[in-house]
């Protein structure tokens, strides 16, 4: 009785999932990447959050959160935004809010629906590199690593998590104090253009860039670095890659 309710209950959260993001990504995208391109348009929609207050605030929390569920524009784009508006320190409150929202959301999918119906979303082989990562003796750093570098891709390292068991606290400590880094410098450098200090925005922008655009580029050997098979490596693969429940507790795969 336990099972088939499971079958019939993961294929509607699923749809409600694949719904949800559908919509807010059909309506918001577009707009996303008018704000991201045209500088009339994101100057207007600034000012406008600004104007609402914490209804601004709690606007560009969502919005980066949907950027971490639904990774099409660079999240680097509304932290300097945030930066713009709030500072450093609240533009940074306000990301990082938004950054661990989207990954717990990414995590918990991982956990609740299982291998097979997360395929619509990551594809089979990404999912499983990502998960493989996730197990054994250095999946901590693994995960801060990856969390830390700015550039190196990590929109299935959430899922794979979730989906590997591995622990629900330790992952939010560590993916969100390896973000800190990258999430205060981006709204530092939007509070110094905000100031009208376009140098010292420029050296920390150029800084970043020293160590992003080399990760960006070299992210596979990155991978492979930190991937390597290591005494409680990856289970082989397709191994319990079917739907999962939740399960009691916190564990390690």
């Amino acid at each position: 009785m336990e099972k088939r309710a499971r079958r019939i209950l993961y294929p509607v959260l699923l749809a409600a999932f694949v719904l949800g993001i559908g919509a807010a990504a059909y309506f918001l995208m577009p707009w996303m990447v008018r704000i991201a391109t045209d500088a009339a348009v994101r100057d207007a929609f600034l000012e406008s959050l600004r104007d609402k207050g914490a209804a601004g605030v709690a606007t560009l929390i969502g919005l980066v959160f949907l950027q971490v569920v639904v990774p099409v524009l660079p999240a680097e784009a509304l932290e300097v935004g945030a930066g713009v508006l709030y500072g450093t320190l609240g533009g940074f409150l306000a990301c990082i809010a938004g950054h661990t929202a989207g990954s717990l959301v990414n995590y918990a999918v991982g956990r609740w629906l299982g291998a097979g119906m997360l395929a619509v979303f990551v594809k089979p082989e990404k999912l499983e590199k990502a998960r493989g990562l996730v197990t054994g003796a250095r999946a901590d750093l693994v995960v801060f690593l990856l969390y830390f570098i700015p550039g190196v891709p990590k929109d299935a390292l959430a899922y794979a998590a979730g989906l590997s068991r591995y622990p629900f606290v330790r992952f939010l400590l560590l993916s969100t104090i390896a973000r800190i880094p990258s999430v205060i410098s981006s709204t530092f450098v939007g509070s110094r253009l905000a100031a009208g200090d376009t140098g010292m925005a420029v050296i920390v922008f150029a800084a970043v860039a020293v160590v992003a655009v080399p990760a960006f580029f070299f992210s596979e050997r990155i991978l492979k670095w930190i991937g390597k098979r290591r005494p409680g490596g990856p289970p082989e693969a397709g191994a319990d890659a079917g739907p999962q429940g939740p399960a009691g507790g916190e564990g390690r795969a």
